[in-house]
């Protein structure tokens, strides 16, 4: 047989079946790296539109957020001792910040700049609703709450609910939320490092606006106009 014919034989033989393992074998690794990187660029491109999605300008401290954020629905037990859903809240915008009532400054400080914002919103005062969710649940009873509230007057105005480590850990993340209990002194009192922005809803329960600490009562009623305006 010519050195031809030999070629030709050997060019319609079937490949070994090592061969075939290895092609089979490396094709797998391949596509396994090319999927690999097709999901990076996926999830790369859904985090770089989520993040573009939320626009905050910021305005002496208030930071709209754009479009408006959908956040979870969660259900705490209230100062009045019955469950409450922040769901419960939609039809009126909702102003409300996350505290303690053990708090010696900035809780005392953001409830009274939250009774200020009433007092801006004069006539309009009514069309909104507002919450204290302590992130203390060990000691912020129903009871705690009320006695927090009455001894600053607004216990016609404002709903608190209790703290609960399970739900605060899941629907967190909405809000950029932390807080840490700090370890107790030799009185047994503990203080609860945590997040002090103030958050607006819509009248859907959508997170529109971020109010950081410190930001002017003011600026804030301005907003809740601004938002009560355009329902």
């Amino acid at each position: 047989m010519n050195e031809v014919g030999a070629t030709e034989k050997r060019k319609n033989q079937p490949l070994p079946w090592k061969t075939l393992a290895i092609v089979f074998v490396v094709t797998l690794v391949i596509s396994g790296i090319v999927l690999f990187f097709l999901i990076q660029n996926i999830l790369q491109l859904d985090a770089e539109n989520q993040y573009t999605s939320v626009v905050l300008e910021d305005n002496g401290g208030v930071r709209d957020i754009v479009p408006p954020r959908q956040v979870q629905d969660f259900t705490l037990t209230s100062n009045s001792g019955e469950p409450v859903s922040l769901s419960d809240f939609e039809g009126k915008p909702l102003l409300f910040y996350f505290g303690y009532t053990h708090c010696p400054d900035v809780c005392p400080i953001s409830l009274n700049d939250m009774m200020k914002v009433r007092e801006f919103l004069g006539d309009q005062s009514d069309d909104v609703s507002y919450l204290f969710i302590s992130v203390d649940g060990q000691r912020d009873t129903p009871e705690q709450l009320n006695n927090f509230f009455a001894m600053r007057d607004v216990e016609d105005v404002m709903v608190g609910m209790q703290g609960d480590d399970d739900v605060l850990g899941r629907v967190g993340a909405d809000y950029g939320l932390y807080y840490e209990l700090q370890p107790p002194d030799e009185n047994g009192y503990y203080a609860v490092d945590h997040t002090a922005n103030m958050y607006l809803l819509d009248q859907q329960g959508q997170l529109i606006t971020i109010l950081a600490y410190g930001t002017e009562p003011e600026l804030i009623a301005e907003r809740i106009r601004k938002l009560l305006a355009e329902s």
